[in-house]
């Protein structure tokens, strides 16, 4: 009996290792992503959901552990009711006009040069039996839709993938190299040489 007991256990840690997997976030570029001080700046995203259930993302935050770059973080994807059916992928490229992608990130205008920031872009979803988009749901048959359940996932129905954010150095200002200038002073001088001749004459 208790051998039993033991190959259940070990069954049900290994199904939910699987099962872990079954949702997965790509993101576009792959976690980071650069901008000047005062730019918008952000990511796209694959997801695939390889459950047997319909996938809704329920919201995403960008949350730094580390670094010193100062921004805002624009929750793109939570607010948009991103779906996503049995064994199907979705993708969407970060666009901050059309808000588009996971969300995106405000570098302030004050930002220093080279700083950065790291940290987990989260993202959470909700799991349901029947298709939360279906307009005309029979309810006779799913009197309980659209059947939200429980986080089967040891994730908790979260999404942490890593990612970064930095502020571009600004590129030096070109420097005359010496003959430059010594052509350049030369030049003045012939400048100034034919003048005063064309002013004697």
């Amino acid at each position: 009996m208790k051998k039993a007991a033991k190959l259940l256990l070990a069954s049900a840690i290994l199904c939910s290792g699987l099962r872990a997997s079954l949702v997965t976030l790509d993101l576009s570029p792959s976690g980071d992503i650069y901008g000047n001080p005062g730019d918008t700046i952000g990511w796209g995203f694959s997801l695939t959901n390889s459950t047997s259930y319909y996938l809704v993302v329920s919201g995403s935050l960008f949350n730094p552990t580390s670094g010193d770059v100062s921004g805002t973080y624009t929750d793109y994807i939570g607010a948009a009711f991103i779906a996503v059916g049995p064994g199907a992928t979705l993708s969407q490229n970060f666009d901050s006009v059309a808000q588009t992608g996971v969300g995106a990130f405000a570098i302030d205008p004050s930002a220093i040069p080279a700083a950065s920031a790291a940290g987990y872009l989260t993202i959470t979803y909700d799991l349901f039996g029947e298709d939360p988009t279906n307009p005309n749901p029979d309810l006779v048959t799913y009197p309980n839709f659209p059947d939200q359940l429980d986080c089967p996932f040891p994730d908790n129905c979260t999404l942490s993938p890593f990612a970064s954010v930095s502020a571009y150095i600004p590129p030096p200002s070109p420097t005359p190299e010496p003959a430059t200038l010594t052509m350049i002073g030369v030049g003045l001088l012939c400048f100034g040489f034919l003048r005063r001749r064309r002013a004697r004459g």
